[in-house]
Order: C-alpha cells, then sequence, then structure tokens
C-alpha cells in the first residue's frame, strides 16, 4: 500500500490531496508441457516449368519446437541463391528459385526425428532438358 498526499497553496489559499495505491501482482503461470515433433500440414504436389520457382510449406507441432531440416536427394539444403528457407510460426517454407532438371529427387523436411517426404519427378528425364518445359512434384 503507498499513501501520496500532496498540498499547494498560494495567496488564494491551500488545497490538499490524498489518495491510497493499492498494488497487487498476479502471476501466472504458464505451463506448457512437452510434446514430441509431428506435422499438422503436409507437403503438396506441384506440376512446375523449368526455371519458375516452386513453393513447398507444410506445419509441424512440438514444444519445444523442433530442429528443421530440408533436403533435396539425400542434400541437406540451406538457404542459398538456389533455395529460400524461411519459418514464420509452425509454417515452413521451401522455395526453389529457379528449378532444373538436375534437381530430381526427393524433398524431404525434417523435424526431428519425424520426416516428411515428397518425390520430385521428371518425367521422360532421358530426353534434352529443352524437349521437357515441366517438372512433376508428387508429394
Amino acid at each position: 500500500m503507498h499513501f501520496v498526499d500532496d498540498q499547494v497553496s498560494n495567496s488564494g489559499g491551500t488545497i490538499e490531496s490524498s489518495a491510497t495505491l493499492d498494488i497487487s501482482v498476479k502471476v501466472q503461470e504458464s505451463q506448457v508441457e512437452d510434446y514430441p515433433p509431428g506435422f499438422t500440414a503436409t507437403l503438396e504436389d506441384h506440376s512446375v516449368t523449368e526455371g519458375v520457382a516452386v513453393q513447398y510449406s507444410c506445419r509441424v507441432k512440438g514444444n519445444p519446437f523442433p530442429e528443421v531440416t530440408w533436403f533435396l536427394d539425400g542434400t541437406e539444403l540451406s538457404h542459398s541463391k538456389e533455395y529460400k528457407i524461411t519459418r514464420k510460426d509452425d509454417n515452413l517454407l521451401l522455395v526453389i528459385l529457379a528449378p532444373t532438371l538436375n534437381q530430381s529427387g526427393t524433398i524431404v523436411c525434417q523435424v526431428s526425428d519425424v520426416q516428411m517426404c515428397c518425390d520430385v519427378i521428371h518425367p521422360g528425364s532421358f530426353l534434352p532438358a529443352s524437349s521437357l518445359p515441366n517438372i512433376y512434384f508428387f508429394c
């Protein structure tokens, strides 16, 4: 409890004011239990034109938030001039900025011990790239 007293005076007289301030603190304990990682939204199929950016997104859960790693055909991907990797809250995003036929393989989003896979298939990949304008992604 805190008391405030104030007195002001001038040639016209004196006035007084007082107030009592009660401060109480409520302590809220946020008890969020740990829970294992998992996917709440999955990767989707894509059909894209070679050289045109393609985006993979999924949502994950876990407390504490799990470590996230993206792979293309077994090779770990990192944010670069070829790949944009972002996270906003529980939304994960991988963008292949200019996909080529050489990026055929399997896309994997790994969160801790849980994996979600997506196959990247280039139909007729034995043909010259100029005759294959489309890249098909099947998840």
